[in-house]
């Protein structure tokens, strides 16, 4: 007796599948084999943007700190100004500070500094990076509580700056003459 297959969902009548004996279905052990024997694939991102090319720094700007460096540059601005150089700046177990300067008309940059060096040095980085003078003048902290020093003989140590701060250098108004 011949039994009736089902219509497909379009309506047509689906092909009769023969007795064949010949054709065994592939293993799973084969499917794996398969795909485990085939060269990987490259890298796949999941990012959908593509990763931007490395800022590069141009010759010439601040000088990192390296291994071993006797003659440790503490800014371009600073080699500039001190004609003569400084013996062994910062021994290797004593870090420097980064320190980001804030001008009293408010132009920023950032410069190294060692823990041992005094206010005025941030003064007269701040004159040499800008071309300004900067008399009577106070520095204040940006940490909170604020702290301001009117001595600038003090060192950076003395004021209890931190790596990565922000000095500001404002205009000491008890000073200032205003007849």
């Amino acid at each position: 007796m011949h039994v009736s297959r089902p219509k497909s969902s379009k309506g047509r009548s689906r092909p009769m599948m023969g007795f064949t004996s010949s054709v065994d279905p592939p293993s799973h052990t084969d499917i794996l084999t398969e795909i485990f024997d085939r060269p990987p694939d490259g890298p796949i991102s999941l990012n959908k943007y593509r990763v931007l090319p490395s800022i590069e720094k141009k010759p010439g700007t601040d000088q990192t700190f390296g291994q071993g460096d006797s003659s440790r540059r503490i800014c371009q601005h600073t080699s500039r100004v001190h004609t003569k150089v400084r013996p062994a700046l910062t021994p290797p177990e004593e870090p420097g500070l980064l320190l980001a300067i804030r001008t009293p008309c408010g132009q920023r940059f950032k410069c190294h500094f060692r823990p041992a060096d005094q206010l005025q040095a941030v003064r007269s980085a701040a004159e040499a990076e800008f071309g300004e003078r900067f008399d009577s003048c106070m520095i204040e902290t940006m940490d909170v509580p604020r702290r301001t020093f009117t001595n600038l003989t003090m060192t950076l140590t003395q004021c209890g700056v931190l790596n990565k701060s922000v000095l500001c250098i404002s205009q000491d108004d008890s000073n200032m003459d205003l007849t």
